[in-house]
């Protein structure tokens, strides 16, 4: 950087002389930057007697002057020409903001006051927040302290493994601490027999405990035998229906069929001449005559309390009908044949017993049923 002409007067108050000013001439003058240990320029008087120094090459610098070598501490420290501390201001904090602090700022303990609140991230607090979001810790903290002894640690020992719990019933849990132990739970499932299903029309098919049809139902036994005797059970008919339907081949030997009460209703469709081992119980049963229009024969069945609607001549056929009660229309009978036993029964109809073998006889009673419901069988369904 080029140096400039530089000037200083140098003037004393004559103490001998009514301390009038004067030049003072003479002297050798020096300017000196810190640490002020050596000479930086020399400034030598422009005019003899003048008291003005100078010299025609300095740089701004902030210097002391020195006269004869020593200290002139009148004059202080100072800038040779000024421009060096407009340039040192700009490098300290301005009103206006527009410079970037670049490093940690020292207070010697001092306040900053009048601040605005801090409303984002990054932003200073003020006192007022500051004590608010400590009154907030405070009562946090206060609140964990109330309820420290409600709360069951779940901390493994360091040495055991195991877990530390408080015994104070009324401590909260954590939830991997119900989680464990539920896990540990050993819970045996309701047992349901194997030879056992539930026919709900109107339910959701489970595998070996629920099917929607009664065909399904009887199907789901792979082997069932004299003694391996099955059961389907049939709750109920459901929204969807008014009645189960026995579809053709439904009927399976040692499947027996049971209902939860008579007023679940069975449209047998499984043919108009049936032989099986098997049981219908608590059931209201249609032996209808839209499906088949011709004589009814079922041989080998148990029918055992149950109501059956017969809407031709039907005939039992070494069966075992016992608390049933057996109507039909008034042009139509029932025969008992072969080794039928019917105990405690009602027809409607006198049953015609002269097809019994040799030392059967039928204990019946008659049934004061004279109109039959209307018929709800239908052309058969597929099977």
């Amino acid at each position: 950087m080029a140096g400039r002409n530089f000037t200083i007067p140098l003037i004393y108050a004559d103490a001998g002389d009514a301390n009038r000013l004067k030049m003072l001439t003479g002297k050798t003058v020096t300017l000196r930057e810190s640490p002020y240990s050596a000479d930086l320029y020399v400034l030598a008087e422009t005019g003899a007697g003048t008291g003005i120094y100078g010299n025609a090459n300095v740089e701004d610098k902030l210097v002391r002057l020195f006269i004869d070598g020593a200290y002139k501490t009148d004059y202080g420290t100072f800038w040779t020409f000024g421009d060096g501390a407009a340039l040192i201001l700009a490098a300290y904090l301005k009103k206006d903001g527009t410079v970037i602090v670049t490093g940690d700022f020292n207070f010697g303990g001092k306040k900053i006051t009048n601040l605005l609140a801090g409303s984002a991230n990054g932003e200073a607090l003020i006192y007022e927040q500051a004590l608010k979001l400590n009154i907030t810790n405070q009562i946090v903290l206060q609140t964990f302290s109330l309820f420290y002894n409600k709360i069951i640690k779940y901390l493994p020992n360091d040495v055991t493994g195991e877990y530390v719990v408080l015994s104070d019933p009324g401590s909260l849990v954590y939830k991997k601490y119900i989680d464990d132990l539920i896990a540990g739970l050993i819970v045996t499932p309701y047992q349901e027999s194997i030879n056992l299903v539930r026919c709900i029309p109107s339910g959701t098919t489970e595998i070996n405990k629920v099917y929607l049809t009664l065909l399904s139902a009887i199907a789901s036994f792979s082997s069932p035998g004299v003694n391996n005797q099955c059961s389907v059970l049939i709750p109920g008919t459901g929204i969807a229906t008014q009645y189960i339907k026995a579809t053709p081949g439904s009927l399976k030997n040692y499947v027996n069929v049971f209902g939860a009460g008579k007023h679940i209703g069975l449209v047998c469709q499984d043919g108009s001449s049936n032989t099986k081992t098997m049981t219908f119980k608590n059931l209201t049963i249609f032996f209808g005559a839209n499906d088949y229009a011709v004589d009814r024969e079922y041989s080998s069945f148990r029918f055992e309390d149950c109501d059956i609607y017969h809407y031709r001549n039907f005939t039992a056929n070494n069966c075992e009908l016992i608390r049933s009660r057996f109507i039909g229309a008034s042009a139509y009978k029932i025969y008992l044949k072969g080794a039928t036993k019917a105990e405690l029964c009602a027809f409607n109809n006198e049953a015609d017993s002269s097809l019994l073998t040799t030392g059967y006889k039928a204990a019946c009673y008659g049934v004061d049923v004279t109109t039959l419901p209307t018929d709800p069988s239908t052309p058969n369904d597929p099977a």
